[in-house]
Formats: C-alpha cells, structure tokens, sequence
C-alpha cells in the first residue's frame, strides 16, 4: 500500500480515448449551456430595466389624459350650461 503512495499521479492506458473524449465533450457542453443562459439573463435583466422605464412613462401618460379628462368636463359643463 505504500508503494503507490509514493507514486505520482498518471494515467492509465487501459482509459480508452473514448472516455477522454467524451468527458472534454460534456465539459465543452456545459460551459456552452452555461455562457447561452447567462447571455439570456443578461438579456431579461435589460428587457425589465426598459419596462420600468416604460411603466413609468405610462404613468405620466395616464395622469396626463386624466388632466385632460377633467378639462374636457369643465368645457362639456360650460357648453351645456344654459345662458342667461
């Protein structure tokens, strides 16, 4: 047992290419899937900083056409309004 503590490490032949191959392969695969989901979070976190930005001028919209709304009332009561 302490002769092979004693070794370095190396590698067997009797691991076929096959193995290696498939393994570097798997690797190669991973860190592709993992690069194409950080690309797609990258493009969800952009999406929803510009869909706060558009909410919020959505908000300045409706308040404006509320304003505008309110206006329309006034005028619409004073045309309405009989004249003396």
């Amino acid at each position: 047992m302490s002769e092979h503590q004693n070794e370095p490490w190396h590698l067997d032949k009797r691991v076929p290419l096959a193995l290696i191959g498939a393994i570097l392969l798997q690797t190669f695969t991973i860190g592709f899937w993992v690069s194409s989901i950080n690309e797609r979070v990258t493009a969800l976190e952009s999406f929803r900083s510009d869909s706060k930005d558009v909410a919020a001028d959505i908000a300045v919209i409706k308040s404006q056409i509320i304003d505008i709304k309110d206006t329309l009332d006034r005028i619409d009561a004073r045309s309405a309004a009989p004249k003396r």
